[in-house]
């Protein structure tokens, strides 16, 4: 059964659906917003008159594990809500797969579980004209919405005027990293933001109420306290010119990957965890979670590294092998910071300078599920305590209300 928070959500949902308007689900990491969302469109489908038919519903996502997530939840909840009697057609859209040539056929439930950067490529396909008339579009991680790519999908659907849709995001970080883009954002569903009243308003409060009622894991911190970092003039300029990007700090935390003094700081504090905890770990670059992985799987922490340009058989086989328990400690860059699903994570180690908001508390969310979403009742955080000279004027504070405004 869904929870009682889960369910006000779901109701925001319905609403959306119903007069085919647009909104953004605003749960935490680990609070169940792909499974709330499914399960509202599956609970719409069967209050429809004569049980449906549903219609077409187009679900987008950033990579290959959050299509795979999606297109396991749908198969899931269509059997648990009793619509065997009907028929569901999945459609899988990415990585080079296109079900049958995406062939429309007489089916009446159907769902297109697209990456965006497959169906932004081949929107000009006559196949997916009867794509482009879905009733429901859902855009997972929300946030990215403000990409060239995603706003052209928009626009793409909203070129079919005989037809209305819904329009539903998904997003723990409704915002950017500065007011002009998170205004851009909120205008593109409509200032709606469904959170419910339940939790509280705003993020932190949101937060402790999920942990105190067991649905987040309480957050218990470690912190390194490397002590400042030198700034060389590469790095100073990218960071000047990014500020308020993960991206200014590339150059200094991919030299900081390399110091093998600061890397076996980090592997030492790893191995005196207890051995049984799966360890999640966020490096600063490619290089620097494979040496991680090579350091703990040599001192006796099983561990493998993992990165976007990983083929992707060989990701799913260590995430695979870490859920199961056969590799302890998992090194990943720019990977595991949305989608990951391992609710057993006992402790996540951010081992790189993050100056952005919602990048850091994606990170942290991967050890954010609670005991009553098959989680743990706590969750270790590890930062590493290094500091900038005073003129960058990284302080590492979190301002994650700052953009409430925006929102109706």
């Amino acid at each position: 059964e869904l929870h009682p928070f889960q369910i006000e959500i779901a109701e925001g949902i319905h609403s959306i659906l119903i007069d085919s308007t647009a909104g953004v689900v605003d749960l935490p990491t680990g609070a169940g917003k792909t499974r709330v969302v499914i399960e509202a469109i599956v609970d719409h489908a069967a209050a429809l008159e004569s049980g449906g038919p549903l219609g077409t519903v187009l679900w987008i996502a950033e990579r290959g594990e959050l299509c795979e997530q999606a297109v396991s939840q749908w198969a899931q909840l269509w059997r648990a809500k009793g619509l065997q009697d009907q028929s569901l057609r999945i459609v899988r859209f990415w990585d080079g797969r296109h079900d049958s040539g995406l062939v429309q056929t007489s089916e009446e439930n159907v769902v297109v579980v697209a990456s965006r950067q497959q169906l932004h490529a081949r929107l000009d396909q006559a196949s997916l004209k009867w794509v482009q008339r879905c009733s429901v579009l859902v855009i997972d991680e929300a946030h990215h919405s403000t990409a060239m790519s995603y706003l052209e999908i928009k626009k793409w659907r909203e070129e079919e005027t005989g037809s209305p849709f819904a329009l539903v995001g998904l997003s723990a970080t409704p915002f950017r990293s500065d007011s002009e883009r998170s205004a851009h954002l909120a205008g593109l569903f409509d200032k709606s933001l469904v959170s419910g009243d339940m939790m509280g308003e705003h993020w932190p409060e949101r937060i402790k109420w999920l942990q105190n009622e067991g649905y987040l894991s309480q957050i218990q911190h470690k912190d390194l306290n490397l002590g400042e970092v030198e700034v060389l003039d590469a790095e100073a300029q990218s960071i000047e010119k990014d500020p308020n990007l993960s991206t200014g700090f590339d150059l200094l935390n991919e030299r900081l990957g390399k110091d093998s003094k600061r890397n076996t700081k980090i592997a030492d504090h790893i191995l005196a965890m207890d051995p049984e905890w799966p360890v999640v770990v966020f490096a600063g670059s490619v290089l620097h979670a494979q040496l991680l992985a090579a350091e703990l799987s040599e001192l006796g922490a099983p561990a493998r590294p993992i990165w976007g340009e990983l083929a992707g058989w060989a990701r799913t086989d260590a995430i695979e092998k870490f859920r199961s328990g056969k590799i302890r400690v998992l090194t990943n860059y720019g990977v595991l910071t949305e989608g990951f699903d391992a609710p057993k994570t006992r402790a996540v180690v951010i081992a790189r300078f993050v100056q952005s908001d919602g990048l850091f508390i994606q990170m942290l969310g991967r050890g954010l599920r609670g005991p009553k979403n098959r989680g743990t009742e706590h969750c270790t955080l590890v930062t590493m305590g290094e500091s900038l000279p005073t003129r960058f004027n990284s302080d590492g504070r979190l301002d994650v209300n700052r953009f409430d405004y925006l929102w109706r």
